[in-house]
């Protein structure tokens, strides 16, 4: 957990505008701000979304057939939604519901997720 908290701020600092601090608001804040240029920064986040599904095909407790297909439309359909808000819709109207609407996709996604994998054996 702590890794992947770790290497999220790595990623996060690819794209984050500079403000991400590295020791409190008091310290040195940190961004390439790839957002500013929405080509590259999709061209990177789609990249990093296809090596997360090569390791995760890779992995020797995957899941197998039709549930690695299902598991992988279901990704490319949110990755594709948030694509398309973020691109064609004016911001929301509640800065308050962006979170909400982001943890509940992910719930949803790793709920769809653990249903898929069900009956695969554990590492």
């Amino acid at each position: 957990m702590g890794a992947a908290v770790f290497s999220h701020f790595f990623l996060d600092a690819l794209v984050h505008v500079a403000g991400l601090p590295l020791l409190g608001e008091a310290s040195y804040h940190v961004g390439l701000g790839l957002w500013r240029h929405a080509g590259p920064e999709l061209a990177v986040e789609c990249a990093l979304g296809g090596l997360g599904w090569w390791l995760y095909c890779g992995a020797p407790n995957s899941a197998r057939g039709a549930r690695r297909w299902g598991l992988a439309a279901a990704v490319a359909i949110a990755a594709l939604l948030t694509i398309w808000g973020a691109l064609a819709t004016a911001p929301p109207p509640a800065p308050a519901a962006m979170p909400v609407v982001s943890l509940l996709t992910i719930g949803a996604l790793t709920a769809l997720a653990c249903w898929l994998e069900r009956g695969t054996p554990a590492r």
